[in-house]
């Protein structure tokens, strides 16, 4: 087990003294300063695995010091546990571990509450450590899957764009000299093309979900679905759909990802549509601080052994000669939807119809800090 060092910072040399023979006890190196000013010096130089600072110091607030040290990048990762010779009320505890103090112990303790907590501590900022290692580790990850995506869509869409083009022309071209056979090959391989290129922007789309640096906002969903049916007028004339909309929240969230995330779930319910026209209901109501929200439609429906495979990338239940698309749409919703901090999940049967349940925060997430 590695060696644990330990800073304690406390004016009192006694008290010093004290907490030193008990870490040394338990076989910690320490070592030890009287004020704020000499401890923080001591922190920088030395990276302690912990730091047990007294409250109360003849230069320094203990709890401000720990607001200090969490602003600055050479101190921030190193846990501290505040002690104090006074008992503190509830509302004092809690304001010194909102500075950045992992733990309290109230002086007199036992050798066996010191090590205790001195032990625990040193443990999370060990773990700490190993996550922030981690997330460094995706973060390059994730940045060269992206050049990676962009170099794919870039190289495969360029030869898909010549492809498809020189088809077209071979087939407007020499179209009368080509057989009925030849004529329906370059039909195909022009399909085919296109078909690429929509799997690649559906890719590209579903990867990009979350890559965002706008911070979240008050978005009226009310505002986004009159956006969405505008888009899909066109679809709605066609598929002669009925879309009845009752009264949506405003949440806290991206209005370009929840635009897309409704424009899929309603395209999807009038595409997948059955021997009558689409009727489309979407209704909310707030339960337990959340909001839920119903899509739900009069379609073909869903089998339940299917529920979990539908968000899936590039997973289709149909033949695509039966519906177009890449199977991407639902991926993309449930990946929206989990940025939000919500959840989204099919109510269906085959041929009754299916409703998509979406459960969002009301007016915050957790990426709302």
């Amino acid at each position: 087990m590695p060696s644990l060092n330990v800073l304690v910072i406390d004016d009192s040399a006694t008290n010093r003294l004290i907490v030193r023979k008990m870490l040394q006890d338990g076989e910690a190196t320490v070592l030890l300063a009287a004020t704020g000013k000499e401890g923080t010096e001591m922190a920088i130089e030395h990276r302690p695995d912990v730091i047990v600072l007294d409250v109360v110091l003849p230069d320094a607030d203990g709890m401000d010091l720990c607001r200090q040290w969490h602003k600055d990048p050479r101190l921030a990762d190193i846990p501290v546990l505040l002690i104090s010779g006074e008992r503190l009320a509830d509302e004092d505890r809690a304001a010194g571990l909102r500075s950045g103090a992992l733990g309290y112990l109230l002086k007199p303790f036992s050798d066996i509450e010191l090590l205790a907590q001195v032990h625990l501590l040193d443990q999370l900022g060990r773990t700490h450590q190993k996550l922030k290692r981690r997330n460094a580790e995706l973060e390059a990850s994730n940045r060269e899957l992206e050049q990676f995506a962009y170099v794919v869509s870039h190289d495969l869409k360029e030869p898909l764009r010549t492809i498809s083009g020189y088809c077209d022309l071979l087939g407007r071209r020499y179209g009368d000299q080509l057989d009925e056979k030849a004529g329906g090959y370059v039909k195909l391989a022009v399909r085919g093309a296109l078909r690429m290129q929509r799997l690649i922007d559906d890719l590209l789309a579903y990867s990009h979900v979350g890559k965002t640096n706008r911070p979240m906002e008050d978005v009226d969903l009310a505002e986004v679905l009159a956006e969405v049916m505008a888009g899909l007028e066109a679809a709605v004339e066609e598929g002669q759909a009925t879309v009845e909309v009752g009264d949506l929240p405003t949440v806290r969230g991206n209005r370009l990802m929840l635009t897309q995330l409704f424009q899929n779930l309603l395209g999807n319910a009038i595409k997948f549509r059955g021997e009558s026209p689409p009727v489309v209901r979407i209704v909310a109501s707030q339960t337990n601080g959340r909001w839920q929200i119903w899509v739900a439609d009069n379609g073909i429906g869903i089998e339940s052994r299917h529920f979990d495979r539908i968000f899936g990338v590039f997973q289709r239940l149909h033949q695509k000669e039966e519906y177009s698309g890449t199977g991407i749409g639902l991926a993309i919703c449930r990946k929206i939807v989990d940025y939000h901090g919500g959840r989204i999940w099919p109510e269906s049967e085959p041929g009754k119809g299916t409703t998509f349940h979406i459960e969002l925060p009301a007016r915050s997430s957790p990426l709302d800090e």
